[in-house]
């Protein structure tokens, strides 16, 4: 009945996980901040007036999110 268990589940004792190696930590790239005196550009997408209201209440939608990146070309 019982022959088809492992030695441990046999000696009453519980199983043991097996073990796994420990994850190594990610290294994430050294970048250095673009220098102050390169132009900056600002880029805002907004929606067009009829879409500007909210289609549930009829008030006006506000900003939910902002993405900033730097880019050098």
């Amino acid at each position: 009945m019982f022959g088809d268990l492992p030695a441990q589940a046999q000696a009453g004792q519980p199983p043991t996980a097996p073990t796994a190696s420990a994850p190594r930590p990610r290294k994430h790239p050294v970048r250095t901040a673009l220098p102050e005196g390169l132009p900056r550009e600002v880029v805002i997408i907004d929606l067009p007036e009829a879409r500007k209201t909210c289609p549930c209440c009829g008030g006006e939608r506000h900003c939910i999110g902002e993405i900033v990146s730097e880019k050098l070309d």
